[in-house]
C-alpha cells in the first residue's frame, strides 16, 4: 500500500479524533462521579468540553483525578466516597487525620490496652448514635 499524504493525514486525524472521544469519555466520567462531593470542582473540566478545548480538559481531568486519588487514599475511613459525599473531602481528610492521630497514640499501648480502648470508643459511638436529638 503506497502512503500517500492524504493517507497519512487520513491517519492522523483518525488518531486525533480518537484522542479526543478518549477525552471526552474520560472528563465526563470525572464529572458525573467527583460533580456529587461539594468541594471538588468540576466546573472547569465542564468548561472546557464544552468548549471543545480537549488539551485543558485534560488538564483539568488529571486535576480532579489527583483529588480522587486523593480522596481514596484516605486509608482510615471504611468509605472515603460516601463520606466525602455525605459532608465533604476537606472534612473526611480531617476525620481521617483525626484517627490516624487517636491511632498513633494508642502505639505504645499493649494490645489488651488497645481493645479496651477501642471497645469504650465503639461504645460511645454507639450510645451517641442511639440518643434522639434535641434533648
Amino acid at each position: 500500500m503506497k502512503c500517500t499524504p492524504t493517507f497519512v493525514y487520513a491517519n492522523v486525524l483518525r488518531g486525533e479524533w480518537a484522542e479526543r472521544k478518549a477525552v471526552i469519555k474520560y472528563g465526563n466520567k470525572l464529572i458525573n462521579k467527583f460533580n456529587v462531593i461539594s468541594d471538588i470542582d468540576t466546573s472547569a473540566l465542564q468548561k472546557a468540553l464544552q468548549k471543545a478545548d480537549y488539551k485543558l480538559a485534560y488538564v483539568e481531568a488529571q486535576k480532579v483525578k489527583a483529588l480522587g486519588k486523593e480522596l481514596y487514599s484516605l486509608e482510615y475511613l471504611e468509605n472515603p466516597f460516601a463520606t466525602a459525599k455525605l459532608y465533604s473531602l476537606q472534612e473526611a481528610k480531617a476525620v481521617n487525620e483525626a484517627v490516624k492521630t487517636k491511632i498513633e497514640s494508642w502505639a505504645g499501648l499493649t494490645l489488651e490496652e488497645q481493645k479496651k480502648k477501642l471497645t469504650l470508643k465503639l461504645n460511645e459511638l454507639e450510645n451517641t448514635r442511639n440518643m434522639p436529638l434535641g434533648k
